[in-house]
């Protein structure tokens, strides 16, 4: 059986402030669970939630700017 952390332990591990789980437990951002009005997290849900946002962020990173793409497209458009 999986044992659940609590939310000092979460924080912690995502280098984060107790405040900022709190947060994201708020906004539904984070996987959680209540067990007697108490917030706990299940490690494999929070390592595979960690894990999609380094994938989310890879992504972003790799995205240009939309006025790059603008400016290109007038490049190629001028050498036309």
């Amino acid at each position: 059986m999986e044992t659940f952390w609590k939310i000092k332990e979460v924080a912690a591990l995502v280098q984060v402030s107790v405040g900022t789980i709190y947060r994201y437990v708020e906004h539904g951002e984070i996987p959680f669970h209540k067990l007697n009005k108490a917030l706990r997290f299940k490690p494999s849900e929070i390592e595979n939630w960690m894990e999609s946002r380094k994938a989310g962020l890879a992504v972003a990173a790799n995205e240009k700017p939309e006025g790059e793409l603008l400016d290109e497209t007038k490049e190629s458009g001028a050498k036309g």
